[in-house]
């Protein structure tokens, strides 16, 4: 592997606090220090976890609508024969 040598460029502005912006300076793209990824990272698991109990309960809630909405027109249409 290639010795890459050290920057000594120093960014004009500190990185940004907000997960999803970026801190470009010129042609320079600064990523975050490991703290920080970790922080984003753990954000982001959050996220999914958070995403995918929403649609387990979305997905229940569908099936229950289902149920009654069919239990309704059976029901509705043994009455009215009767």
């Amino acid at each position: 592997m290639a010795k890459t040598k050290k920057s000594t460029h120093q960014p004009s502005l500190p990185f940004p606090s907000a997960a999803g912006s970026l801190h470009q300076d010129g042609n320079w793209l600064w990523i975050p220090v490991v703290d920080q990824q970790k922080t984003l990272a753990q954000a982001l698991n959050d996220a999914v976890a958070s995403a995918k109990n929403k649609r387990t309960e979305t997905a229940t809630l569908r099936k229950s609508a289902w149920a009654a909405f069919e239990s309704t027109l059976f029901t509705a249409s043994e009455e009215t024969s009767a």
